[in-house]
This record gives C-alpha cells, structure tokens and sequence, in this order.
C-alpha cells in the first residue's frame, strides 16, 4: 500500500511493485475474457485494501441496508481506478488489431494521460505515493503529481520487460533507466522547503458531530441542533494562549439553511450565535453551511440550497457577512446526478441525494489583517485543475487554501487519512498552506515542504489552535503557471525520440 491505510504498513515501493505484477500479467494476454478478469481482481484487491469503507458509506450516507450495501462494494470496485481498466482494454483491442509488440514508454505515457483525462469521482493517482518521501520530491511544484505516476510507470514497465529489453538492446536499459535517475536526483538535491515570513492565529473547530444528530438537527430535530450550536459555540469560545485572527468551523456545520442576499443587507438575519462568537473573541469566523437560492418554492428541494462556506467579520460589536462561496465540484451520486438536463426527473426517483445547486464563481477571502485564501469544500480539493483555476482566479495570491469538509460518512476508517494524503498534494503543486479543517477528522494544517502541524484524530471532540505560518508576498509556482502543458510537451518530445530514432531497430521501447 502507497496510500495510508489503519493496519497495513504504508510504503512508497508497494506502489511500483504492485504496477510492475499487473503490467506483467496483462502483457502477451491475447484472450479479451482473461484481461477483463486479470482486471476486475485487481480493482476488486484495490478495493478490499484501500476502499473497504465504500460499504460503510454506502449504508451511512446512501440508506443500503446491510447486507446489500457489502453486496455492492464488488460493484462499485470496478469504477474506483477506471483510468486502469480504461486503459488496458483500448491498448489490448488496439495491440490485437494492428499486431503490435507492447511498448513500455507509450503504455507509461497513455496510462498518465488516461489518470490525468479519464473522468474519476474520486482521484488517486499512482503518482500521489510519492508523498511518503518528502521533502525529497522537488519536482511536485514544477510538474505536478502526474509527473511522478509518469516515472513509476516507465520504471515498472521496463523492468517488468527487462529480460526482452536485455535481448534486444541492452543500451535501452540506460535509457530508460535516465528519467528516474535523474528524477531522484532532483527531488533529493532540491528538496521542498517552506520559509514562513507572517503569522496567522486560527482556531480549528472539530465539534465531532455523528451522522444521525447532523441530519436530525438539519431536519428541525430541536435536541439535535441545540446539540450541534452548543458543540460549536463552546468550542469556538474556549480561551486561548494565542490572540486569535480566525475560528473555522468544518463542511456545512451550521444546520439551518441562511440565505447571503438577506444577510448582506441586514445584519438582522445573521444568527445571533455568530454575533456572539465574533464581539466576544474578536475574530473573524469561517463556516460551512447551506445558502438557499433565492425564490425557490418550500416544496420545491431540488437545487434549493448551495453547499456553501460563509465569512463573518465585527462591526461595532455585531457580525456582518463579508463574503461567501458556492462549491462548484458537487459530488456525483452524492449531490447531484451525472445526468445534465435529466437530473431533475431522474432524481424524483433517487431521494437519498441532496441535490445541491451548482456555484458559478471563486471567491477569494480575507482575514481582518490582510490574509487572502480560497476555500475549497471536500473532495473539490482533489482535483488540481480546479485548485489551480481557482487560484488563477485572480491577480491577487492567495496566501492559503481551506478545506472545509466532512468525512462522518466513511466512519473509522482509512479514508480520513486517505482524503487528507491526497489533500497534501495541493500545497505541494501550489506552494501554500492547505489547512483542512473536518467535522470527525482529520484536522491539521499541511505544508508545501510536506510537513504538517499538530492534528485532531478520527473522532476527537476539541478546538485546534494553530500559528500558521505564511509568506506575505505569494509567488505562482511554475505548475500553478503552466498546468500540464510541460509534461504534455515531454510526452510529445519521447515519442518523437521513440519513432524517429528506434523505429528501424524493432526493439521495445
């Protein structure tokens, strides 16, 4: 296991080993039934280390009654990696008909291209193992996680052929063995560093609230949400060793439903708890909740509401509403449907959604001493292209992200520390602290170096107080410049090597 899991031991060299057995048992396998199966094991072993929680979340969060939800799991293997089966099913129909041997170099390069491309709900990629090794992964804010899936690749692949290659040319060896080389040199001569200039004093919330009094308190349940406001408010007022700047509250914390438009015009409908927090601590105040879309009728719960995070500031001794964000990546199956225009009917009958309205802009936020961040809610933060979007956003730099999200529905389990490895790659592409703050964990500040601060475990009820470090003047790191246009331009570069200069050889490359 690459990735972080409870009782397996975690290490970067499984994930090579284990792509190096799949690429030798797939290679020379001329039957199509094979291949399907040699695939489906391997999402369904990937499922039964990695995403054992999916049962779990399916009965938590879609209502799958045991024993069915287990039933489905297999199922649902088969779409947690499809950049794999994707793959390996369109280079076998394309080997077969064009009577072509398997190149090591073009499959490295597909394959990270179907992992950048290939639609994924929740994206992990090969390259995201590398992590295990900071600081020593210096090339991450140049090239970006899919650089590192791109030299596992092309190592596995050789190697997994090294007898063929040997036979062939030997020279190939060298050859292929100069992209990792120098790779590992990069990374260990230039490791990642952070070198904070300012502070920021901010206080992380993680009131641990379960699944059946968050939805309970949604629905009006009063027990509940006087249980989830107490949770929060005392939390929040805790006395501090620090002079607090922000108190962030995780993933649609507040349960009742506000609308932005009537805050911003009238201090009268913010909810007097955050009118407290804010006189009485003097700090600004981040929150997750729900924003109503104005004009939607009572009956009418389809894309009523926005997941939303909202930014409240003191005003003579009051809160007032500075700012808000819309999330614009909604989770497919979980908050809306994968069906465009269809969405609407189909969802009158798949009722355990909740069918959020969709964001159109990128907020960028500021804390009352000048420190700018984007907000990113949940798994928004797995996707680079949209973090780097975002931050593109605007000339202004962002000094930091917060993602605010809420992992109740995966129980104890490793996806927590999964959602929060993966997170960690944003402050590595980008150059800037990601502070993730969760309802049930894990809470924790992460940095571009690879580090990260003191953390709130799975299920801990309790506030964090952190001095965050930052840089006054934020510079764009060259992957937050230029995306993947650099490792497309390489990828163009080897195959135009490869034809050009080995085409008349017939070797394997």
């Amino acid at each position: 296991m690459g990735f972080p899991h409870l009782i397996l031991p975690t290490n970067f060299i499984f994930a090579p080993i284990g792509v190096f057995c799949l690429y030798l048992s797939l290679n020379g396998e001329k039957r199509f039934s094979i291949l399907l199966l040699k695939l489906y094991v391997f999402s369904l072993t990937i499922y039964q280390v990695g995403y054992y929680w999916i049962p779990y979340t399916l009965f938590e969060f879609g209502g799958i009654a045991i024993p069915f939800n287990y039933f489905l799991g297999p199922v649902f293997c088969i779409g947690i990696i499809p950049q794999w089966p994707g793959f390996f099913i369109i280079r076998h129909l394309i080997v077969r008909k064009i009577n072509i041997s398997p190149s090591p170099l073009i499959d490295a390069i597909g394959l990270t291209l179907f992992e950048m491309y290939f639609p994924q709900q929740f994206p992990t990629h090969l390259g995201h193992t590398w992590l295990n090794l900071a600081p020593y992964v210096g090339l991450a804010p140049l090239f970006g996680v899919s650089f590192f899936s791109f030299i596992t690749y092309l190592f596995s692949f050789y190697f997994s052929q090294i007898q063929d290659i040997w036979k062939s040319n030997k020279n190939i060896l060298l050859y292929s063995s100069l992209p990792l080389t120098l790779s590992l040199v990069a990374c260990f001569l230039f490791p990642l560093k952070w070198a904070s200039d300012q502070k920021l004093n901010i206080r992380m919330v993680q009131a641990n609230i379960g699944n059946f009094v968050k939805v309970d308190s949604r629905k009006g349940g009063e027990t509940s949400m006087s249980k989830v406001l107490n949770a929060y408010h005392s939390l929040s007022m805790m006395p501090s060793k620090l002079n607090l700047d922000l108190i962030i509250w995780p993933e649609t914390a507040f349960p009742i439903s506000l609308e932005h438009g009537q805050m911003l015009n009238s201090k009268n409908y913010i909810p007097p708890i955050f009118h407290q927090i804010v006189s009485q601590t003097d700090a600004d105040l981040f929150i997750g909740g729900y924003d109503h879309v104005p004009d939607k009728a009572p009956n009418d719960l389809f894309e009523s509401e926005w997941n939303a995070t909202f930014l409240f500031k003191k005003k003579e001794d009051s809160a007032y509403l500075e700012s808000f964000y819309h999330k614009i990546e909604l989770i497919p199956f979980g908050e809306t449907l994968p069906f465009g225009d269809l969405n609407e009917e189909v969802g009158q009958y798949i009722q355990n959604i909740s069918y959020f309205a969709r964001g159109k802009n990128f907020t960028l936020f500021e804390t009352k001493k000048g420190h700018l961040f984007t907000a990113a809610i949940c798994y928004e933060i797995l996707f680079q292209n949209f973090i780097r979007k975002y931050l593109n956003s605007t000339d202004k730099q962002a000094h930091f992200i917060v993602n605010l999200t809420n992992d109740s529905w995966y129980g104890d389990s490793s996806e927590p520390w999964q959602h929060q490895f993966l997170s960690h790659w944003r402050a590595l592409e980008f150059g800037r602290p990601v502070v993730r703050m969760t309802n049930t964990g894990v809470t924790s500040v992460l940095y571009p170096d690879g580090g990260q601060s003191q953390y709130l475990g799975v299920y801990q009820r309790d506030f964090l107080d952190i001095e965050l470090n930052t840089k006054k003047v934020m510079e764009k790191t060259f992957f937050q410049k230029m995306g993947n246009l650099p490792l497309l331009i390489i990828f163009g570069f080897l195959i135009i090597v490869k034809f050009i200069i080995f085409r008349k050889k017939h070797i394997l490359v």
